[in-house]
């Protein structure tokens, strides 16, 4: 399974999911960001998972997660432990793949699941946590919240808003190129 290029991860949902060490690259403070990805789930999903974080609980962070339990939302969790949701009426179906972006320009949160924005909110938090690796697949680098059999292709970090003003976009489906905003790309190819 691909969405771009030849490949992508997959995670058996037995556990499986990667980390990245602690670093300043995931601390977006109370700037700019851009969280996105390509998500294919082998099953409609009925529990909890992240899809990326750089959370603990206790310490504060930043997740992103979808909740199965009958709510169908994502939400992100902000340092000070707040929940922000950001409710879509989209449930995923299965061997489907949805393109994911969750975007803070200025002040305000944004959600998008293929290029269309959910919803919107004010947000002022600040989101730092510069000891927490990154999860990609969890909602905490331990692996709790891990995902059920899923695929996930062409993830990116960017200390930048790359959707802006709450605008329909295309996603793309040709590999990203590298910038200086890029803090994490993932091509997933073999």
């Amino acid at each position: 399974q691909s969405k771009v290029g030849d490949s992508s991860i997959k995670f058996d949902g037995t556990g499986d999911w990667l980390t990245a060490p602690s670093s300043s690259d995931w601390d977006f403070g109370t700037g700019e960001f851009t969280l996105e990805m390509w998500a294919r789930f082998d099953a409609t999903a009925t529990i909890e998972f992240g899809l990326i974080s750089n959370h603990d609980f206790g310490v504060g962070g930043w997740q992103l997660t979808y909740d199965g339990d009958g709510d169908d939302h994502f939400h992100l969790w902000s340092t000070d432990q707040s929940d922000y949701d950001l409710t879509s009426a989209v449930t995923p179906s299965a061997d489907t793949w949805y393109h994911y972006a969750v975007t803070r320009q200025s002040d305000t949160l944004r959600f998008y699941i293929d290029g269309v924005q959910q919803t919107s909110q004010a947000f002022t938090e600040d989101m730092t946590n510069t000891a927490v690796p990154l999860a990609v697949g969890a909602y905490a680098d331990t692996g709790q919240g891990a995902l059920p059999a899923s695929n996930l292709d062409e993830i990116r970090v960017s200390n930048s808003c790359r959707y802006p003003d709450g605008t329909t976009f295309t996603p793309s489906t040709t590999e990203f190129t590298a910038d200086s905003n890029t803090k994490l790309l993932i091509h997933s190819n073999w």
